[in-house]
């Protein structure tokens, strides 16, 4: 809500907090409500921790359930999409009656839910790698020199320079692939000379062209899927494949200059090879289309496939005007399955020479260099399909009855647990890789592993991700391993190789919630009335526990396995060596989480009816509330709110809220402990990105001279971004958080004309300030933060780590980086809701509704730099948060038949969620910006008899698709979608 997170908007359910769906957060599963029973949802905006609770810094989501249920409803539906895929399937029965001569009821309802997987290849949107990058790492092409850019005749003096055997460094050898030169950068390379027509042409292309460009098939050019070659030496090969008198590494940008040049081969399925073919150059490791490793595969998930059911058991018995007992009782279960091939990679593995799956053509160079080495990111490790299965359980049962006629009261004790355990089928047991891929010819001639008949373990990944050598998971000598080929194209490894290599792995989460309420209702009709009415009042008091945990496979937590050589079962790897995992990627280590808080608060709410029905006063009433909470966290927290509500005719009515609210830090943003993570943020001191800000080139400096990297000026004026691929780090929480402040005041009024029946127009101005709001900022956030800030350094500065001017080619490239939950300044948001509605009649039988429900947002600001207010990093107009937003609806109604049409509308936002809106014009350009978004539904319902509905409708009707960038935004990747339902009730 409000473009400010889940966490901040509290869900309920018939006004009872809902345990969560997800491990150390307080975010609810809102799936495992069951829609039978749904018979509203009421939405309150602004701040109301003051009235339900911490979370509801935003609003609060109300789900109120049907009571005293009487009779059988069934519902079924069916669904496909127009390309006779994503089948779904639900069915739903809720049974209801009433006993005790009324005074009881007992309602029971299940369901049930088949959605189908889509997988990316079913799309042609994202088959073959079509979706787009989300990262600033792939620079603009236009940037570079493309193969055919340069025309000797009309370009003589880029031919003389950009040409193997030129004048210049390596890098710029070439006719493809280098940055094309600014006319600074021409007038040193070719003093005393004028560019001609078309090279000036092109020095403007590269000038005016955006940095970064977001497109459709990405790809990580000094890898490949089937595998990119080296020479184990990392010499260049001298081999002539098609006999052409070029040789081989000079015919790709990546053969030239990957890791020095030498990545000149991929593998075919024949066993054979064939020399790498460039893409689109983005930048010495990055292209769109060629050869390289694809950044998703059409094996991967588009969209999850789940199945659903839950029971949901409400009962409630009335002994007496002062005694009602209630009972609210659901479990509810989710079966999700994804996928995902892709599940390790490695930059240069060593192929010994003696290898029997050693190209022919290449064994020579092979025997020469002492093997090959392969960069290979592995899509042939089996399907990896990961198995998300959750329950939820809860129970809700309370007391309630009036005191007298003006006083009621009611004790609840709610109680709910949710259990995750997540399953991915295929990961990967690095030492059996290592050793699958150590092939030799056994006694017989045929491959085996190394392993089978020496003790002598592959020396592992060498470069990156650095994973030391060992046996670890099994016994070399005991006949499990099975030799795999990864020089056969993208798709070689055996299916034996594969259950060698890799096994499942499970991890194990819990939730549970606690709480315990008792309060009072009333009004003062027996001792005090307003001239508006009797002042109504609520008090109590309220006790809750949260507790979470995280439970790991022994394999993520490092720990050995029984008959391990390499120690006592339950060892911890990284005591014996430097990995932290037996899985990839070792580099990270995994640890158990958990953690625990509670609550007790007292609150009380009151509203006066000041005035009602007299002149310019139809209504005039005032209300306000507090809360105090005492969290075993953070201590003790005030929220309070006061409101106001002003008709001076039944057609208008004017509204207003001011409100301080609390959010209090969750467990996982507290008790987290550091989880191994990669990150790959682009370097904001890049020769490309340090103008973006103001501070930005003189913090670098800064922090390039107290690394020691002598004459950092210079440095900086020449340095690019060292990394080939992702650096390792942590994410973690954060216990010394303290609880965030909102401040949030609306104002709107509601219009319900008496000369126009039907017609409620209404407008809601809202303002939102979060103080020490708690987030762990993206990796982006945090290194551009860090240079960005006039304060330097900075908490941000101090979250990462750089290489010293010892590390040669790598000096100054990031090193480590730690997310971690931070109270950072703040977070300002304002717009206005607004609704119109119309429902009216011609000649009775003809009905009509129309609706409009919109949003406006004026901003969406964040706050980094607490010395600086004024340095604002805004949100408006980033993905998913546009600032002109609605939905609109058209009912009609003749007798039986009912016709929907709804349309919703979405203004240009930010194409992918790496673009920032305030660098956008010279980051990414115009291409950065996706257009506005029009999504049509059609829907229509037939009343077969007083007890039979038929129904059915079109959504996405005109098969929008997600932004290049997203699977699901702002629609989902299934496209149109038809579906067919019937309703009946006895």
């Amino acid at each position: 809500m409000r473009q400010l997170g889940s966490n901040r908007t509290l869900v309920l359910v018939d006004g009872y907090r809902h345990v969560s769906g997800v491990a150390g957060a307080q975010t609810v599963d809102v799936s495992t409500i069951p829609n039978a029973l749904i018979d509203r949802i009421d939405v309150l905006t602004g701040g109301a921790s003051a009235v339900y609770g911490a979370d509801a810094v935003t609003g609060v989501v109300n789900y109120i359930l049907k009571k005293d249920f009487e009779g059988i409803a069934l519902d079924a539906q069916a669904g496909i999409s127009s390309r006779g895929d994503g089948e779904s399937y639900r069915i739903e029965g809720t049974y209801g009656r009433n006993f005790a001569d009324g005074r009881g009821n007992i309602t029971l309802s299940l369901g049930y839910t088949d959605e189908q997987e889509i997988l990316f290849g079913d799309r042609s949107f994202t088959r073959d790698n079509g979706r787009g990058n989300n990262s600033t790492v792939y620079s603009n092409p236009l940037k570079r020199f493309q193969k055919g850019d340069i025309d000797a005749s009309s370009m003589p003096n880029f031919a003389s320079y950009f040409r193997v055997g030129g004048p210049g460094p390596r890098a710029s050898r070439i006719a493809f692939g280098p940055s094309i030169p600014t006319a600074a950068d021409f007038a040193r390379l070719f003093p005393g000379r004028t560019p001609t027509a078309a090279e000036t042409a092109l020095m403007a292309r590269a000038a005016e062209a955006p940095n970064f460009v977001i497109g459709r098939a990405p790809v990580f050019a000094i890898s490949s899927n089937a595998g990119l070659l080296f020479r184990a030496d990392f010499a260049r090969f001298q081999t002539d494949l098609n006999n052409n008198g070029i040789a081989d590494c000079n015919e790709s940008y990546v053969g030239w200059t990957g890791f020095g040049g030498g990545g000149c081969y991929v593998t075919t399925p024949n066993g054979g090879v064939k020399i790498f073919e460039d893409g689109i150059i983005s930048t010495s490791q990055n292209q769109f289309g060629g050869d390289g490793a694809v950044e998703r595969t059409n094996e991967s998930s588009l969209i999850p496939g789940s199945q659903r059911f839950y029971a949901n058991l409400r009962t409630n018995y009335e002994f007496s005007d002062a005694a009602e007992l209630f009972v609210d009782a659901k479990f509810a279960r989710n079966v999700s399955v994804s996928r995902n091939n892709y599940n390790t990679f490695y930059d240069s593995l060593l192929i010994f020479p003696d290898n029997p799956f050693v190209p022919a053509a290449l064994q020579g160079e092979a025997d020469d260099a002492g093997g090959l080495r392969v960069s290979r990111d592995f899509t042939d490790l089996g399907p990896n399909t990961q198995r998300a299965v959750r329950q939820t359980y809860r129970l809700v049962a309370g007391l309630r009855g009036e005191m007298t006629d003006h006083l009621r009261y009611e004790f609840v004790a709610n109680y709910g647990r949710t259990d995750n355990s997540v399953t991915q089928s295929n990961s990967v047991r690095y030492d059996r890789l290592f050793a699958a891929i150590d092939v030799v010819r056994g006694p017989n001639g045929q491959p085996i592993c190394r392993s089978d008949i020496s003790s002598v373990p592959h020396p592992g990944s060498e470069t990156f991700p650095v994973i030391a050598p060992g046996f670890f998971t099994f016994r070399p000598g005991d006949g499990q391993c099975r030799p795999a080929n990864i020089l056969r194209g993208a798709q070689s490894i055996s299916q034996e190789a594969v259950d060698f290599i890799t096994t499942p792995t499970t991890d194990r989460f819990r939730i549970e919630q606690t709480v315990i309420t008792a309060s009072l209702t009333g009004d003062t009709g027996a001792f005090l009335n307003l001239p508006g009415g009797a002042v109504q009042f609520a008090a109590g008091a309220e006790f809750r526990r949260e507790k979470s945990r995280s439970r790991f496979s022994d394999l993520e937590l490092g720990l050995l396995p029984e008959g391990s050589p390499a120690g006592p079962a339950g060892t911890f790897i990284g005591d014996i060596s430097s990995n932290l995992q037996l899985i990839f990627d070792p580099s990270t280590r995994t640890q158990n989480t958990g953690g625990a808080f509670d609550v007790f608060e007292l609150f009380g709410e009151v509203s006066l009816p000041i005035l009602n029905d007299k002149p310019f006063f139809h209504e005039l009433s005032l209300g306000a509330a507090g809360r105090y909470a005492d969290y075993s966290t953070v201590g003790g927290a005030f929220t309070w709110n006061v409101n106001g509500t002003w008709a001076p005719v039944p057609d208008i009515r004017f509204r207003g809220t001011y409100a301080v609210a609390i959010r209090a830090p969750n467990i996982a943003e507290l008790f987290n402990p550091a989880q191994g993570a990669t990150f790959r943020p682009a370097d904001p001191c890049d020769l490309v990105n340090q103008d973006d800000t103001p501070n930005r080139l003189q913090n670098c400096i800064a922090a390039a001279t107290a690394l020691g990297i002598p004459n950092a000026a210079q440095f900086l004026s020449t340095y690019t971004d060292p990394l080939s691929a992702r650096f390792p780090g942590s994410v973690s929480g954060n216990p010394d958080l303290t609880e965030e402040e909102a401040t949030t005041w609306t104002v709107g009024a509601v219009v319900q004309p008496r000369f126009v029946p039907g017609l409620t127009l209404s407008g809601d101005y809202y303002s939102i300030r979060i103080d020490n709001a708690i987030a762990a900022p993206t990796a982006q956030d945090i290194v551009n933060t860090c240079y960005d800030n006039a304060g330097f350094p900075n908490q941000f500065c101090a979250l990462f780590e750089r290489n010293g001017p010892s590390a040669g080619p790598a000096t100054f490239g990031f090193r480590f980086l730690r997310q971690t939950q931070l109270n950072f300044v703040g977070i300002e948001t304002s717009g206005v809701d607004f609704s119109v509605n119309y429902a009216f009649s011609i000649a009775n039988d003809w009905k009509f509704n129309l609706g409009v429900n919109g949003n406006w947002t004026e901003k969406v600001n964040r706050f980094f730099d607490p010395t600086d207010r004024t340095l604002v990093n805004p949100a408006l107009g980033e993905l998913s948060v546009p600032e002109w937003s609605g939905v609109g609806t058209i009912a009609l109604n003749y007798k039986r038949l009912t016709l929907g049409y709804n349309l919703q509308f979405i203004q240009s936002t930010a194409v992918a969620s790496v673009i920032d809106i305030e660098r956008i014009e010279t980051e990414f350009g115009p291409a950065g910006l996706a257009p506005d978004y029009w999504i049509h539904g059609l829907s229509v319902n037939y009343e077969l008899t007083d007890k039979i509905n038929l129904y059915g409708g079109v959504n996405n009707l005109t098969d929008k698709q997600p932004y290049l960038s997203s699977s699901a935004y702002p629609v989902s990747g299934i496209g149109r979608f038809f579906f067919l339902g019937a309703r009946a009730r006895f």
